[in-house]
C-alpha cells in the first residue's frame, strides 16, 4: 500500500478489492458463490454511486482531498475489505486443495470453514461500514450545498432590499407624474 500513489489511494484500494472479488467468484462453492455476488453487488453499487472510479475530476479520491477524515476512513475500511477478501480467497482455495469432498469433516476442516465464515461475515460488516461512510460523504456534501444556499439566499435578500427601497425612492419621485398619467388614461 505504501507504493500507491496518494493521490489515487481510493482508486488504487477500490480496484484491488474488485479484482480480489473476480477472483473470489471465480473460486467459489455453489453455496458461497451466491453469496459472494451479493457482496460484490454491493460494492459495486457503492463505489459506482460515490464515483469511485469516475473520470479523475468527478472522483472520489478528488471530491475528499480536502475531508481528510473522511478520506482517512474510507482508506481504512477499504484495507479491511481488502485483508478480508484476501483472507476468504485463501480459505477458499484451503479447502478446495484439502478436498472438502470427503465423506467425513476432521476439526481442521471445520476450522478452514470456520475461517472462511469469519472473513464473510467481515466482508459483509466492511460493505455495511462504507455504505454508512457514503451516507455521511453525501451528507457533508449536501452540508456545502445548503451553506451555499444560505449565503446565495442571505446576498439575494440583501439585494432584494436595496432593489425594494431604490423602487421605493423611485415610485415616491415618480408618483405625482404617475397620478397625473393615469388621470389622463382614465380620461380618455
Amino acid at each position: 500500500m505504501s507504493g500507491l500513489d496518494d493521490e489515487d489511494l481510493l482508486y488504487h484500494l477500490a480496484y484491488e478489492c474488485e479484482s480480489l472479488f473476480d477472483q473470489l467468484r471465480d473460486s467459489s462453492t455453489k453455496l458461497s458463490l451466491e453469496l459472494c455476488l451479493e457482496f460484490q453487488q454491493r460494492f459495486a453499487m457503492w463505489a459506482a454511486n460515490l464515483g469511485v472510479f469516475a473520470r479523475k475530476s468527478q472522483s472520489l479520491d478528488t471530491r475528499l482531498r480536502n475531508s481528510h477524515d473522511l478520506q482517512d476512513l474510507a482508506v481504512r475500511l477499504l484495507d479491511i475489505l481488502r485483508r478480508s477478501l484476501q483472507q476468504c480467497a485463501a480459505e477458499t482455495r484451503s479447502q478446495e486443495s484439502g478436498g472438502l469432498n470427503a465423506i467425513g469433516l476432521d476439526k481442521s476442516q471445520t476450522g478452514i470453514h470456520e475461517a472462511q465464515s469469519e472473513a464473510l461475515k467481515a466482508i459483509d460488516d466492511s460493505l455495511t461500514r462504507l455504505n454508512r461512510l457514503g451516507v455521511t460523504i453525501r451528507r457533508s456534501g449536501y452540508g456545502r450545498i445548503d451553506m451555499g444556499v444560505q449565503q446565495f439566499a442571505a446576498a439575494s435578500k440583501r439585494h432584494s432590499l436595496s432593489l425594494t427601497e431604490d423602487t421605493n425612492e423611485t415610485t415616491q419621485v415618480n408618483e405625482p407624474h404617475s397620478r397625473g398619467l393615469a388621470s389622463t388614461i382614465l380620461s380618455i
